[in-house]
C-alpha cells in the first residue's frame, strides 16, 4: 500500500513538471540551430538564403521567433558579427517596415522606430510615397537603409530569453503542439492552407514533419482533429500528409513505404499530376495535385516521454 502511494505521488510530481512552460530557461536553450548571446539575453539564427521581407518574417515566426532588429548598439555589434561570418553578406533584412508606404516605420512588434535604437538612414525620397518599404542593415557599417520589400536579402531571427516558454509534453518550444498519450506523439493542425511542398517546409521549420498515418488509431485521431478544429471555410476535401509518389512508388517523408496504405474509394487516381499525398476527411488516403492548397498536419516524435498514467 505504502509503495503504491509513493508511486502515485511520484507520477503526480512528473505530471506537474511536464506542463511547466519555462522548463528550458535554466539551460539557456531554445532550438539547436539558435545561438544564445548573453549581452542581449536572446537567441539568434542567421538565415543565409536570401528571401523577400514577407517570407523572412514568416520563416522566423514558424521557428517560434521574430525578425531581428537591434534594440541597442551593443546588441547590433554582437549580432552583426554572426552575419559577417556567413558568406560575407553585407546587407540583411531586419524587422522594421513601412508596409503602408506612409512614411511611418514600425518594428515587427508594433513599436515606432523612434521608440527603439534608431539605426536607419531614411532619405526624403523613401518617405511617404505609397510604396511598401522594408529596412536592411549593413553588417559592416551597422547602419540601416530602405529597400523594396520584394527584394531578397539574408536575414536574422531572434527569440528574446524572457519570452521563452516550453511545451514539456512535446519537448518543444511550440505550445501549439498537442501530445496524444495513446499514440505517443505530438500533433498540430495548421489552419493556413498551403501547397504540399510549403506544408512540408513549414513542418520542418517547426522541427517536426508532415504527418504520417501509421495505424487506424492514428487515422481516427486525425479525423477527430479535422472535425473539432474550428475553420472559417474548407477550401479542399483533403488534408496534406507526409507522403508523395517517387519513382512510381508512394514514399513517406521518412523515406519509407506507406505504413498504413488505406486508400479512399477509387484512390489513388494515378494521374501524372497527382503525386502528392493527402487524407480525405474520413481518414482514407488520397492523391492530390501538389499545387493544391489545403490544410495540413505536422507531427513530432517524442523521445523519453513521461510514463503513461
Amino acid at each position: 500500500m505504502h509503495c503504491s502511494k509513493r508511486v502515485l505521488t511520484f507520477l503526480a510530481i512528473l505530471l506537474s513538471l511536464r506542463h511547466t512552460s519555462d522548463g528550458q530557461k535554466h539551460k539557456r536553450y531554445f532550438r539547436s540551430d539558435y545561438i544564445y548571446l548573453p549581452i542581449s539575453n536572446g537567441f539568434y539564427k542567421v538565415h543565409q538564403q536570401p528571401r523577400n521581407w514577407s517570407e523572412a518574417d514568416l520563416i522566423c515566426g514558424l521557428e517560434g521567433a521574430s525578425l531581428f532588429y537591434p534594440e541597442s548598439k551593443a546588441e547590433a555589434d554582437e549580432v552583426l558579427k554572426l552575419g559577417r561570418h556567413n558568406n560575407g553578406h553585407k546587407l540583411f533584412f531586419v524587422g522594421v517596415h513601412d508596409v503602408l508606404g506612409n512614411g511611418e516605420f514600425k518594428t515587427v512588434d508594433g513599436r515606432l522606430l523612434s521608440e527603439v535604437y534608431n539605426f536607419i538612414i531614411i532619405e526624403d525620397s523613401s518617405r511617404a510615397d505609397g510604396t511598401a518599404k522594408c529596412a536592411t542593415i549593413s553588417t559592416y557599417y551597422q547602419t540601416g537603409t530602405v529597400a523594396h520589400c520584394s527584394k531578397t536579402f539574408p536575414f536574422i531571427c531572434k527569440k528574446p530569453f524572457d519570452s521563452l516558454q516550453w511545451n514539456q509534453d512535446c519537448d518543444a518550444y511550440n505550445l501549439d503542439y498537442k501530445y496524444n498519450g495513446t499514440l505517443g506523439g505530438c500533433y498540430k493542425f495548421h489552419l493556413n492552407t498551403a501547397r504540399w511542398i510549403d506544408a512540408f517546409n513549414f513542418c520542418q521549420l517547426e522541427e517536426s514533419y508532415l504527418a504520417i498515418i501509421d495505424s487506424q488509431a492514428e487515422s481516427d485521431f486525425f479525423v477527430e482533429m479535422a472535425n473539432i478544429t474550428e475553420k472559417e471555410e474548407i477550401t479542399s476535401g483533403s488534408i496534406h500528409l507526409g507522403f508523395s509518389k517517387i519513382g512510381g512508388n508512394w514514399i513517406t517523408v521518412k523515406n519509407t513505404s506507406l505504413p498504413y496504405p488505406k486508400w479512399g474509394y477509387m484512390q489513388p487516381d494515378l494521374g501524372d499530376d497527382r503525386i502528392c499525398g493527402a487524407m480525405l476527411y474520413n481518414g482514407d488516403l488520397n492523391d492530390v495535385q501538389c499545387e493544391e492548397r489545403t490544410f495540413f498536419i505536422c507531427e513530432r516524435d517524442v523521445k523519453n516521454n513521461f510514463p503513461k498514467v
